[in-house]
């Protein structure tokens, strides 16, 4: 995000800020630093990938060479024998010893054993004196585990896998820039036991690519000075006539249209020519339209005070035409409101005829429940007063009853009488019998039992004595009922005769009714007719004004709509008088 706004700014910056020379020198620039920095790249690379093949070349021909010296058995030997005073440690020693004092840029040469335990410990085979002088006093021995670099691991893993001679990668340490050469020495199996090192001095490999890197800097550096000051130079010839084309344009913009411009048969003369070409046809146009001008200025004085007359005229019109559309709109509304009316009328009387009907059936039904009526309060009054005969002869039934009633209460008591004396009786017949003794004693039982029957003879005398008066009482509650209603059937054989004598009079009101109402009925029918009829004939003309109405609203609407064209052409007329007199105040500052 922020390279992106970088380069929206410089873009921004050589758009706006800076002239077409400018800009052509910083993008003139710009390229050349890229390709230089490409090509400083690429040389820094190649040039880096030939040293380094170089020196690789000339260290694999050295341990080639001294590699020689040491055979695979002294090497076992070696790894076997860990004592550095031994004859073989010695011999290796001495070699390794010469080889730095024969070779300046080789560090040093070593033995290793290939183990990598822990990933990059290998344990120490060989080392020249004063390698192991450094060693004995960091109490290390030979046969102890070393931990390598990491490329130095590496480059072991590479030649355990391959079994051949391997190159580290350049790495740097506290003496300067180095790259190891590693030569495997195998066992007759063919497994690798023991390789020898070479640490090799890499600087002149650094100090060649940095060189090469400032010196083609430099170089760059001259190129670009060279090549933009003859850019500058070319570009002043080159773009000289884009000035006379700015003055030529500000010239341009001010109104001056006799400006010209030199021509020739380059890319920028052509561009001149095109420039006068264009400035003539515009000089032209603009005479054509100073005229054009003048002349509609006084087209659209005249078009005005044209409108203004119309529009007074119209206006007139359409305040006629809307008070016209306003009382056809009334009377519209007042044809409507009349049929309204007359329909409300036409439904009343409709309803008026067929309530007529109704009640025309409705009196008839009536005067026939009158003389059914009639029929039915003649046998009312014959049932009542059979009800009445029937009653007289329950009264006398129950009087007789009750007289009856009487007689058998004499007769009970009579009964209650016969029953005390017998009481009495066999009181003094036990008393008798008392004093008998035992010839009495059957006399005795014959008066207890005939006391007994006394007793029971009372008590049923008094059971029949309250039976009788019971029915004395309800007998005479009895009488006196059909007393009462006796007198109530009298009573209403007085009210079903007054009824007979009324619905007769209903009976005579209701025919005389009935034809009133037929005679009615009909009137109302025939006036039903009328009023449809009218009310046909106002609603056509209801329709009609309907459509006057809706016609003078159209002529209304399409008054209004021209008033407001009018209006519109007004606005319009008075704008292009504005437009005349500005175009004209333009055209006479114009330079023609």
């Amino acid at each position: 995000m922020k390279v992106q706004n970088f380069s929206i700014k410089r873009l921004n910056f050589f758009k706006n800020n800076q002239s077409i020379v400018t800009k052509n020198m910083l993008l003139t620039s710009l390229y050349i630093i890229l390709t230089g920095a490409i090509l400083i790249a690429y040389s820094y690379y190649i040039q880096g990938q030939v040293m380094m093949d170089q020196l690789q070349s000339d260290s694999k021909k050295t341990m080639e060479a001294w590699v020689k010296n040491i055979p695979a058995e002294d090497a076992a030997e070696a790894k076997e024998n860990k004592d550095p005073n031994s004859p073989i440690q010695k011999k290796l020693s001495k070699i390794f010893d010469d080889l730095s004092s024969s070779h300046p840029n080789i560090a040093q040469g070593y033995l290793f054993a290939p183990e990598l335990i822990d990933t990059n410990k290998t344990s120490m085979i060989a080392f020249p004196t004063a390698v192991l002088e450094m060693l004995a006093q960091d109490n290390l021995k030979l046969g102890d585990l070393y931990e390598q670099p990491k490329i130095h691991a590496d480059a072991v893993r590479e030649m355990l896998k391959d079994k051949q001679l391997k190159f580290t990668k350049p790495y740097k340490d506290d003496y300067g820039i180095w790259i190891t050469v590693l030569y495997p020495f195998q066992d007759p199996s063919g497994n690798v036991f023991a390789y020898m090192g070479m640490d090799i001095d890499a600087s002149l490999v650094m100090e060649g690519k940095r060189k090469l890197l400032t010196y083609t800097v430099i170089a760059l550096l001259i190129t670009l000075v060279v090549i933009l000051t003859l850019q500058y130079v070319t570009n002043r010839r080159t773009f000289a006539p884009i000035k006379d084309l700015m003055l030529a344009l500000e010239k341009l913009s001010q109104g001056d249209f006799n400006v010209q411009l030199k021509t020739s048969s380059d890319e920028l003369g052509q561009v001149n020519e095109k420039f006068n070409t264009t400035v003539t046809n515009i000089k032209r146009l603009v005479t054509t339209i100073k005229s054009v001008s003048i002349e509609s200025a006084v087209q659209s004085k005249v078009l005005f005070s044209t409108v203004e007359e119309n529009n007074g005229s119209s206006s007139t019109i359409t305040k006629n035409i809307e008070e016209m559309s306003s009382r056809v709109a009334l009377q519209s509304t007042s044809i409507s409101e009349s049929v309204t009316s007359l329909e409300e009328i036409s439904t009343g009387v409709n309803s008026i005829a067929s309530n007529t009907s109704e009640l025309s059936e409705t009196s008839l039904h009536m005067k026939d429940q009158s003389e059914r009526g009639n029929q039915n309060v003649e046998k009312v009054m014959n049932q009542m007063n059979s009800i009445n005969d029937s009653v007289k002869n329950s009264v006398a039934i129950i009087e007789n009853l009750q007289k009856r009633s009487v007689e058998i209460g004499q007769i009970v008591q009579v009964i209650a009488e016969i029953a005390a004396q017998t009481n009495l009786l066999s009181l003094n017949a036990s008393i008798e019998a008392a004093r008998a003794g035992e010839n009495g004693q059957g006399f005795a039982v014959v008066a207890n039992e005939v006391k007994k029957l006394s007793e029971e003879s009372k008590k049923s005398a008094e059971q029949i004595s309250d039976l009788i008066n019971y029915i004395q009482n309800e007998t005479s509650l009895a009488v006196t009922a059909i007393s009462e209603g006796e007198q109530n059937v009298e009573m209403g054989i007085a009210a079903v005769r007054e009824t007979g004598t009324l619905f007769k009079g209903i009976l005579s009101a209701t025919e005389t009714v009935t034809n009133q109402i037929q005679e009615v009925s009909a009137a109302t029918q025939q006036m039903v007719a009328e009023t449809e009829q009218i009310t046909s004939s106002i609603k056509h003309l209801a329709v009609l004004a309907e459509r006057n109405s809706v016609v003078s609203d159209e002529i209304r609407l399409s008054a209004q709509d021209q008033r407001s064209s009018y209006t519109k052409i007004i606005e319009s007329a008075e704008q292009l008088n504005q437009i005349s007199d500005k175009l004209e105040n333009l055209v006479v500052e114009l330079h023609v």
